[in-house]
């Protein structure tokens, strides 16, 4: 059972550092563009343990749809550094900082789950 559960914990996480990922590059791709504001998606300790994730969109005339990042995890505003003349809020250097975040948290998670999948092997003479 606690093996079930842990796995289900890190496949949620996973999920959700693939979603802040897709959400950061997002921010990336449209630094340059004018007005665009840089989001991020609500913390992993606010999502974790739900089932199925609220849907929740970023602007009420956003479409809704199965499958889609805002139906998943809710956008949220992104505090920014700096705005820029453009209008937009993108700072590359604060991206990096939470794409390497990122990649910390998934090895970090990847090591744990081969850790306890190692031992559950141990025990269970496999």
């Amino acid at each position: 059972m606690a093996e079930t559960y842990l796995h289900q914990l890190s496949m949620q996480n996973a999920a959700w550092l693939a979603a802040r990922q897709a959400v950061i590059s997002s921010n990336v791709a449209n630094a340059n563009t004018p007005g665009f504001k840089a989001v991020d998606i609500r913390p992993f300790s606010e999502v974790v343990g739900q089932g199925a994730l609220a849907a929740a969109v970023s602007n009420a005339n956003h479409m809704t749809g199965g499958g889609t990042l805002s139906s998943q995890y809710r956008l949220v505003g992104e505090k920014a550094w700096e705005t820029f003349h453009s209008g937009g809020n993108v700072n590359l250097e604060q991206e990096m900082i939470k794409a390497s975040q990122v990649s910390a948290d998934y090895r970090l998670n990847t090591s744990i789950m081969r850790s306890f999948h190692r031992m559950f092997l141990s025990v269970t003479g496999a």
